[in-house]
């Protein structure tokens, strides 16, 4: 069976918006998504999600592509998240303001 990149990217997405649940406790979760190099990404010895990495160098903003943001804080599925392209940076830290 093969997984296209897309396909990982999309289990990476979903990995992290259930790693945010766990971790915001009533609070809206935020995740950016960003293209970063491979020669940064590093897989850890004891990943207990497949499609976890580490990234071993700040990421510059430039990288980051989109932002998606609970509707309302407590959310705990992927339908409760709002997609924000990254040009909308503004209308995320508005909606954080809340």
């Amino acid at each position: 069976m093969t997984t296209d990149e897309e396909e990982l990217e999309h289990d990476a997405w979903v990995a992290a918006t259930e790693e945010a649940t766990s971790r915001a406790a009533g609070a809206r979760r935020v995740v950016a998504s960003a293209d970063v190099d491979a020669a940064v990404v590093a897989v850890p010895e004891r990943a207990d999600v497949p499609s976890r990495v580490e990234v071993g160098s700040p990421v510059a903003r430039s990288r980051v592509v989109s932002f998606h943001v609970d509707e309302e804080p407590g959310g705990t599925g992927t339908a409760d998240l709002l997609w924000y392209d990254v040009t909308e940076l503004e209308a995320v830290r508005a909606l954080l303001a809340t």
